[in-house]
């Protein structure tokens, strides 16, 4: 079962599709790293502590969305130039099966100037916190340390959100909020002041640096 944080993010990906919304693309520069095997090792050491990342979207009996066990992540180490990588970007980034594909993509390149690690993940399964553990991990496996696999799971958060809300705690909350709140603005969008035109993109690749082994 999908949180509803999760299944608003599912809904709104799949009614703009042709955009690719909520994808998180990052290209890396690692420092400290000189071998993409060894790399690619501490990765899927970091994929099997972590189930999200494989995780997969599927329609249950009465077609709702819930979460199931994917195929572990694959990680591909490829050989290539600086400049070939770099005029490549744009065909790094590419749409999420959201009926039942991975939601996610991993890849090391090895090139002239180092190694880059590339990874896309779908927001349903990965934030900026998810990014700060993910890295943290890679780190911990190249330095030999032995991950613990996660005490809560995705495949929990859903179920756990749901009896919640049906709990009478959960309904003291949604009043006590809903008084709270009472009168507010409840238009959230930003009328913007600059005509800036639209590129077409939606998401960057950053280039940073970080991983010590």
């Amino acid at each position: 079962m999908l949180t509803q944080s999760q299944l608003g993010i599912y809904i709104d990906s799949l009614q703009n599709e042709a955009s690719n919304p909520y994808h998180n693309p990052r290209l890396m520069l690692l420092r400290g790293v000189a071998d993409p095997q060894a790399l690619a090792d501490a990765i899927g050491k970091v994929i099997a502590a972590h189930p999200a990342i494989s995780a997969v979207i599927s329609l249950d009996d009465d077609s709702n969305p819930v979460w199931r066990h994917g195929a572990p992540v694959s990680v591909e180490v490829e050989r290539v130039s600086h400049e070939q990588l770099m005029n490549s970007l744009d065909a790094l980034i590419l749409p999420f099966n959201l009926e039942g594909g991975a939601l996610s993509r991993i890849k090391i390149f090895d090139t002239d100037r180092g190694i880059y690690l590339f990874m896309d993940f779908h927001h349903t399964i990965y934030d900026g916190v998810s990014r700060n553990i993910f890295l943290r991990d890679i780190a911990r496996a190249l330095n030999g340390e032995e991950l613990q696999p996660e005490e809560t799971s995705i495949f929990d958060l859903g179920e756990e959100e749901a009896a919640r809300r049906k709990s009478a705690d959960y309904e003291l909350d949604r009043d006590a909020w809903t008084e709270l709140l009472k009168g507010a603005e409840t238009e959230t969008d930003l009328i913007p002041d600059v005509n800036t035109p639209a590129t077409g993109e939606y998401a960057q690749l950053h280039y940073d640096t970080g991983i010590e082994s």
